[in-house]
């Protein structure tokens, strides 16, 4: 039986707004709280909890003209990460007609198909069943679980979600959408910095120079 709980140790890269500066703590915990309950694919699992907080680093970064300030903290989280295949329990939510509702720690939910389904079951809405999980579903950060109250399940056609993860994890809070927004700035700013030499060439205000034409004398 398994209750799909792990910690692990985490070095994040985590950048903060200078606004921070005298409250580090705080930054960091507000950041890590954007993910609270989330499903972050590099741990595997979703984010439930953290403690044992600590700085890398004495010094921050600062990246170009970015004023957001980029530190490396260390700190010890608990993930919830179940597995295709493991065993657990959940509370009868809902029974319908061909399928079951179940609850896991009351927060995640739990579908199982008629098929998955014993003949004689006799469990109404708030018994506690055992059942094996065959899928899981990630939707906008969510994680839900296809089960099966089968004694055989067949895991061949299931893809697994959740690979094994070791205990030392470096993750970067938000670094794939910080790099496309890097990538989009330094664009930005070569662009305006080719807009700066056309305009230097052709004058200040941007207009080209009219060369002026020599008058011929008349003679």
């Amino acid at each position: 039986m398994s209750n799909g709980l792990k910690q692990m140790d985490l070095k994040l890269n985590i950048q903060l707004s200078p606004y921070y500066l005298r409250e580090l703590d705080q930054g960091v915990n507000n950041e890590l709280k954007k993910y609270l309950l989330k499903y972050i694919p590099k741990l595997g699992g979703v984010l439930l909890a953290w403690w044992d907080m600590r700085f890398l680093s004495e010094y921050g970064n600062l990246l170009w003209e970015f004023t957001e300030i980029h530190i490396k903290v260390g700190v010890r989280v608990l993930v919830w990460a179940p597995k295709v295949g493991e065993q657990m329990i959940g509370t009868v939510q809902k029974r319908g007609p061909d399928y079951l509702a179940l609850l896991v720690y009351q927060t995640w939910s739990v579908f199982i198909r008629h098929q998955n389904l014993p003949a004689n079951l006799s469990a109404e809405s708030g018994d506690i069943v055992e059942f094996t999980v065959i899928k899981l579903d990630i939707n906008n950060d969510i994680m839900s679980i296809e089960g099966t109250l089968l004694e055989h399940v067949v895991e061949e056609d299931v893809p697994e979600v959740v690979e094994e993860i070791s205990e030392q994890v470096e993750l970067s809070i938000e670094l794939d959408d910080y790099n496309e927004m890097m990538e989009e700035n330094v664009e930005k700013v070569k662009q305006k910095k080719k807009k700066s030499k056309k305009r230097t060439r052709n004058g200040e205000n941007g207009t080209p120079k009219k060369k002026r034409r020599r008058s011929k004398k008349q003679t």
